[in-house]
């Protein structure tokens, strides 16, 4: 198990880690809190715990069938898009997600992504873009509206698809974050 950590690099809260984990099965979650209590607790407790000012714990779904990310694929930058999804919207939300995702799939969008939904709390889409560095983010010359245009033949169709996207959702957010690979960590095989 990995766990990485990441520092907001835009925005307004840069006292913030974001501390991730990803893909393991529901049941691992179980020896992973055993092992934490045992390894990780006291050794927190005694050396951060006072200088945090709160704590935040969240599940989230990975999206797999949805999402291109790649065993290889460097991120020393994420940009995070949070969408938060209007009431009743969801399915059409998850429609435009898979299309979306299928048309990039489909034609060999140049980008990785990453799709993920949070278990409890609010309802949102979260999408992950990973950057190698500042110059991997500048605009691409072919962005993904003008990539959508290009291979559904139809600049109406590719309208459509954004607009069926941009309605279910009432606020966006856009943070880029940087791994902190000082803070990460990954577990040795015989402690998992």
């Amino acid at each position: 198990m990995q766990q990485s950590t990441y520092a907001p690099v835009t925005g307004k809260d840069f006292n913030r880690y974001v501390v991730r984990s990803c893909c393991q099965p529901w049941a691992e979650q179980d020896s992973y809190r055993q092992w934490s209590q045992e390894n990780l607790s006291n050794h927190f407790n005694e050396t951060v715990g006072s200088h945090v000012e709160k704590y935040m714990h969240n599940f989230g779904e990975h999206d797999m069938e949805n999402s291109n990310w790649g065993e290889d694929t460097d991120a020393s930058y994420v940009g995070v898009t949070v969408w938060d999804v209007k009431s009743g919207k969801g399915a059409q939300s998850g429609a435009a997600v898979s299309t979306m995702s299928t048309l990039a799939k489909d034609n060999n969008w140049s980008r990785n992504w990453s799709w993920s939904y949070p278990v409890g709390g609010s309802n949102q889409v979260m999408l992950a873009t990973p950057y190698k560095n500042f110059a991997d983010m500048a605009p691409m010359e072919e962005n993904f509206s003008i990539f959508a245009k290009k291979h559904l033949k139809s600049e109406k169709k590719a309208d459509k698809l954004f607009a069926d996207f941009d309605s279910t959702y009432s606020s966006a957010e856009y943070i880029i974050y940087r791994h902190r690979k000082d803070l990460s960590m990954e577990m040795a095989k015989d402690e998992e």
